[in-house]
């Protein structure tokens, strides 16, 4: 949302345009969106980053152990969840194919 306002007063209209003439007839343009860009995914990297070392240290602290502990804690937390979903579909898949199976007098 900051690099918004610098994108809106360079570009104006034509950033909510699928074609920007104005930008693209203009290397100095099209490198400042380009790096603005870069800038803001390497923001959001790094946000990223810093949001889960707060999440772990958080619940580190909640649950009375140490980061790296809840860190292995979310990663079987993920696994755990990843698996009861794939489950789940797997079901639903096989609930839906046998449905269609037995319409086909398969």
């Amino acid at each position: 949302m900051v690099f918004w306002i610098p994108q809106l007063i360079l570009f104006r209209g034509e950033m909510f345009q699928s074609e920007m003439p104005r930008v693209e007839s203009n290397p100095a343009l099209l490198n400042t969106m380009v790096a603005l860009g870069g800038l803001e995914a390497l923001a959001i990297l790094v946000l990223g980053i810093w949001t889960l070392v707060v999440f772990l240290h958080g619940l580190g602290e909640v649950e009375g152990y140490s980061a790296w502990k809840a860190l292995g804690v979310s990663i079987v937390a993920v696994i755990v969840l990843m698996l009861f979903l794939l489950v789940i579909i797997f079901g639903i898949v096989l609930v839906v194919g046998g449905a269609i199976a037995g319409f086909r007098g398969v």
